[in-house]
């Protein structure tokens, strides 16, 4: 094993999950991880599904030549906040944001599979018991239990965790009254198993306050339920702004998003314990996120590189330099990658 913030190494999935296998694993997924499994959730085949969009707006993504809406979003931003700029406007501009942010979810919704039985057997299983069950679940010593964090809106993840049984236990802080059936109304009352840090799809902040999750109902599915709350102006609870401070801001008017990253906080300063990514790009827009790695204690991190080491070592040397400024004299923090080309959760 390297010294600390020697340099990054190369290195396998396969290795890095018996070098760590006396240590509690975290995990943080992105967007990467739904597209290994269904490649419509990338952004290109996002951008082809939404619409059709008003003149302004897609003048927007051509004069920005991108497909990518948190870019758009970033883009409109400062334009929306602008108290210079008259108020038809910003009123203008606050349209054509509040356009681009509905398109998105309108665009994973299309994209998605209806219900859980669309997903195969065997890809769930293999992401099960080749992937997943080396972080949470019965597999692994009760004390060496770790969590999973993802940023993914999609309901892929949560499909396959209803689907593993009891295998994996993986609590995400939502219950459902007897009363009630409808909802999963959220309930902090004992540390997560599995953490929607940027919200999703099926996660509604309630009339009143709190939050809710929305569960089967017996005769329509989670998309066509979130289907129907958007045709009628109601907005999944999920964090779609483009850049880190922003969307640090909108986690900071959520108790749930608020509560999840205190969870991300409190398994980067486990001493015995280390982080695994999958699927994450390492993108500045999640700043608010990643820099928590630099103030953590965690003695490793295993990074999931789309090419490998050499594919994001820039990205990543970056990140190492943000993490050492940030420890200090304070312990350090050895980086691994591993190539995601050779390595599928679904595969």
């Amino acid at each position: 094993m390297g010294e600390p913030f020697d340099e990054p190494e190369p290195i396998t999935f396969e290795q890095a999950i018996a070098e760590t296998v006396d240590q509690t694993r975290y995990l943080l997924l992105g967007n990467g991880f739904s597209i290994a499994a269904r490649g419509s959730f990338s952004y290109p085949s996002l951008f082809r599904r939404a619409g059709p969009f008003s003149e302004p707006v897609s003048a927007l993504f051509q004069d920005l030549e991108t497909e990518d809406f948190e870019r758009v979003l970033d883009a409109l931003k400062p334009r929306v906040e602008d108290i210079a700029a008259p108020p038809s406007v910003r009123q203008e501009w606050k349209r054509q944001e509040d356009e681009v942010r509905a398109a998105f979810i309108q665009a994973v919704q299309r994209v998605h599979p209806d219900n859980a039985a669309l997903m195969g057997r065997d890809e769930c299983e293999q992401c099960i018991t080749s992937f997943l069950e080396h972080f949470v679940g019965r597999r692994r010593p009760f004390r060496k239990i770790g969590r999973i964090y993802t940023t993914n809106y999609d309901l892929l993840l949560y499909w396959v965790l209803a689907r593993s049984g009891r295998r994996l236990l993986c609590y995400d802080s939502h219950i459902s009254p007897v009363d009630d059936k409808r909802y999963g109304l959220w309930e902090p009352e004992k540390p997560p198993g599995l953490v929607y840090l940027h919200g999703a799809l099926h996660v509604y902040e309630r009339p009143g306050g709190g939050q809710a999750m929305l569960r089967y109902d017996g005769q329509r599915s989670l998309i066509a339920q979130a289907k129907g709350r958007l045709d009628r102006g109601s907005f999944p609870a999920i964090v779609s702004e483009g850049t880190s401070e922003a969307k640090a801001a909108r986690i900071a008017r959520s108790a749930y998003l608020k509560w999840g990253l205190k969870f991300l906080r409190s398994g980067l300063r486990d001493r015995g314990g280390v982080l695994f990514t999958y699927g994450h790009s390492l993108d500045d827009r999640d700043e608010h996120l990643l820099r928590h790695v630099g103030t953590g204690r965690i003695g490793a991190i295993y990074i999931g590189a789309f090419g490998g080491l050499e594919a994001q070592e820039a990205t990543i040397r970056r990140w190492m330099e943000r993490w050492r400024d940030a420890r200090g004299a304070g312990p350090g923090l050895r980086v691994y990658v591993y190539d995601t080309k050779t390595f599928s959760p679904w595969k």
